[in-house]
C-alpha cells in the first residue's frame, strides 16, 4: 500500500478520531475497538490507553522541568535552521531558554495527545525509551524523533508532530485544490491540501524537512509529518518522499562540515554571511519597508543583525521591520553582542 493512502488514512482518524467505522483502505483497525454503546466505548478507552496518555504528559513534564537547554552541540531537530543560529548553539550562545520551553512543552503534549488517538484507533506506537523515543545518529549528529507507529500489517513510520500556524503551511503545503463540476476546472478552496510544496524548502525555516530526512534515514523506515493547524483547527498528515528526502540528506553531508569548522562568531559569520533584510511587496512592488527573516523574528539575533529594529503590531499580531533594511558590519555585530554575551563573544 502507498504511504499516501496511509498517511490520508490517518489523517481522517485524527481529525474524526471517535468516528464510526469498519474497515480503512481493506484493514479492519477499528475492529477491536468498536462497540455500539458509548458508554463502552469509555470505558475501554480507560482502561486500555488512558495511563499511557497519563504517564506520558507526566513524563514530559518531569522531564522538560530536568532538562538543559540549548546545549552546545549540533543536534538534528536544528540542523536546517540558519547555519548561523547553529554555530552560535555550538559555541554556547543561547536566545534563552523560557520561550523555548513553553514551546516544547506545548509540542510534547500535543504529541502524546495524537498517540492517544492512534492507540485508541489500532495502531501500536513504538515509545519505549523513557522520556524519548529512541536516540538516532546521523553523522555525528544526535536526535530522538517524536514516535514510531506500527500499522496493523506490521509496516513501520517514524513521525514528527508539529502544532504550527496556518501561515507556515500555506508556505510548506499545496493549496487544496477541488474540481469545479460546473465549469469542468480545479478552483482553490483557501485551504491547504496535505501534500508538500514544491517550494517548501524555500519556506522551511524552521528544519523540518532536514529533522524528518535524518530520521527516517537513521531509522531505515518510511516518514510523516504530523501537523495541526493552530488557526484552522485540523490535522494534515503528510509523506516525506524519498526524492526530497535524499536531496535535503545530500545537502546537509556538504552543510555539517562547514558548521563544525567554525570556532568563533567571526569565523561564523565570514562563511554563512548575515541573511539581508527582506523587502516587503504590495502588488509585485516594493514599499520601502524592510522585514526581519522569519528565522530571526522575535529574538535577540534581530538586535544583534540589524542596525536598527522596530515592531509595528496591527490587529493584535507583531510584525518585525528593519529600518532601511540595514545589516550591521561584523565589527557592529562583535561589539553588541560582548554587551550582552561578554568577552568571549569574537
Amino acid at each position: 500500500m502507498h504511504l499516501n493512502y496511509i498517511a490520508s488514512d490517518i489523517e481522517r482518524i485524527l481529525n474524526e478520531p471517535f468516528a464510526k467505522g469498519g474497515k480503512v483502505r481493506g484493514m479492519d483497525i477499528f475492529k477491536a475497538h468498536e462497540v455500539a454503546d458509548a458508554k463502552e466505548l469509555g470505558k475501554l478507552v480507560y482502561n486500555d490507553f488512558l495511563p499511557d496518555f497519563v504517564e506520558e504528559c507526566s513524563d514530559s513534564l518531569k522531564g522538560m522541568f530536568s532538562r538543559e537547554f540549548d546545549k552546545p552541540t549540533l543536534r538534528v531537530s536544528a540542523l536546517g535552521k540558519h547555519p548561523l543560529l547553529q554555530v552560535f548553539t555550538k559555541l554556547g550562545f543561547s536566545d534563552g531558554g523560557m520561550t523555548n520551553f513553553n514551546l516544547a512543552m506545548q509540542g510534547h503534549l500535543f504529541e502524546a495527545t495524537t498517540r492517544f488517538i492512534l492507540r485508541c484507533r489500532g495502531f501500536k506506537i513504538l515509545y519505549d525509551n523513557g522520556f524519548y523515543s529512541n536516540e538516532v545518529e546521523w553523522n555525528g549528529v544526535k536526535g530522538h524523533p517524536d514516535f514510531v507507529i506500527e500499522t496493523p500489517a506490521g509496516r513501520r513510520i517514524v513521525c514528527e508532530c508539529k502544532h504550527v500556524s496556518s501561515s507556515f503551511l500555506n508556505g510548506f503545503l499545496e493549496p487544496e485544490k477541488v474540481l469545479n463540476e460546473a465549469t469542468g476546472n480545479m478552483v482553490l478552496t483557501g485551504q491547504n491540501s496535505s501534500r508538500l510544496s514544491s517550494a517548501a524548502d524555500n519556506n522551511d525555516y524552521r528544519g523540518y524537512l532536514e529533522q524528518l530526512s535524518v530520521y527516517s534515514e537513521a531509522l531505515g523506515y518510511e516518514a510523516l509529518w504530523i501537523f495541526w493547524d493552530k488557526e484552522r483547527n485540523r490535522y494534515h498528515v503528510v509523506p516525506l518522499d524519498p526524492f526530497t528526502r535524499d536531496l535535503t540528506l545530500a545537502k546537509l553531508e556538504t552543510l555539517i562540515p562547514k558548521i563544525r569548522g567554525c570556532n568563533s562568531v567571526r569565523e561564523a559569520v565570514e562563511t554563512f554571511g548575515i541573511p539581508e533584510a527582506q523587502p516587503q511587496m504590495s502588488r509585485n512592488k516594493p514599499t520601502g519597508m524592510y522585514y526581519v527573516p522569519l528565522v530571526f523574528r522575535d529574538t535577540v539575533w534581530a538586535e544583534l543583525f540589524y542596525r536598527k529594529v522596530y515592531v509595528n503590531v496591527s490587529g493584535g499580531k507583531s510584525q518585525y521591520f528593519v529600518v532601511r533594511g540595514e545589516t550591521c558590519s561584523l565589527d557592529e555585530l562583535l561589539e553588541r553582542g560582548r554587551l550582552l554575551f561578554g568577552n568571549n563573544w569574537q
